[in-house]
């Protein structure tokens, strides 16, 4: 297999919501591994024990007018340490998926401060925050969300090519995914000849293949039977604690939440006062 080097080198800037440049794009030179530093741990400011990664300050969502608003969020304050493997647990319905959303640069808040490697993410333009999408963040759904027409390694390889890779690289970065998830034999195969588990397990390798700085995943598991997605679970744990990628869970299920080290529980649009269990 070829050497996994990006070439494309990048370096505009784009903008804050108010025109201010910012500079912050994700490096475009390094050798593509499944590599992540978890060594940065030391004493952080307000948020929190460790260096903070993710951290979300006040954050409140409004959906609707002023007549009749529904708060998804309401004053949510939250930090995730790199190398960290938190689930965020409570029904359907209780903010889970806006604060994930929000915390993936999907949406904003109405209010309240995101930050991601100490870089403020609410106050990017939309450009802004699809860069942030691309290179920096991985997302893994319910529904798998992979394109029916293209094979596993195409589908993994798209949304690098759509970054500005050569072909041929960003369909050697996929397989390299594919391989980390067991699927390397899959590789051709369309989502239809695949299992629920197996779509899930080419939806993680699409999320890894980008290298991201922290891997979102909403319910991973809710359209999967309990052994697939037992072994889904199985899968982000090991590339957590083998290379320490930073996962970010949302599930309604206790025993998802538990392969999780540190839980943190969420009911209607608040963090339980009593959830953080160290």
């Amino acid at each position: 297999m070829e050497a996994m080097v990006l070439s494309n080198k990048r370096s505009e800037p784009f903008r804050t919501e108010n025109g201010a440049a910012n500079t912050w794009l994700p490096p475009r030179g390094a050798p593509f591994a499944f590599s992540y530093n978890t060594k940065d741990r030391a004493s952080s400011g307000e948020f929190g024990r460790l260096m903070d990664h993710l951290s979300v300050k006040d954050l409140h969502k409004t959906y609707g007018d002023s007549k009749s608003p529904t708060l998804a969020l309401r004053g949510v304050t939250f930090a995730l340490a790199k190398g960290e493997f938190v689930a965020l647990r409570g029904p359907s319905g209780c903010g889970k998926s806006t604060l994930l959303h929000i915390a993936g640069a999907m949406d904003r808040p109405t209010s309240g401060e995101v930050w991601l490697n100490q870089r403020r993410l609410d106050v990017l333009d939309l450009e802004g925050l699809a860069i942030v999408r691309r290179r920096h963040i991985g997302f893994v759904f319910q529904s798998f969300n992979l394109l029916p027409t293209l094979s596993a390694l195409e589908n993994v390889a798209l949304p690098l090519s759509l970054d500005g890779l050569k072909e041929s690289t960003a369909k050697a970065r996929a397989a390299a995914a594919l391989e980390e998830v067991g699927l390397s034999e899959r590789a051709r195969h369309l989502p239809s000849q695949l299992s629920g588990g197996e779509m899930q397990r080419v939806a993680i390798a699409r999320a890894v293949a980008v290298q991201p700085e922290l891997l979102i995943a909403d319910e991973p598991t809710g359209s999967l039977d309990s052994n697939n997605g037992l072994r889904v679970l199985e899968l982000l744990a090991r590339l957590n604690a083998t290379h320490g990628l930073t996962v970010l869970l949302a599930t309604h299920s206790a025993e998802a939440a538990a392969f999780a080290s540190r839980r943190v529980d969420m009911l209607d649009g608040r963090l339980h006062p009593a959830a953080e269990l160290t």
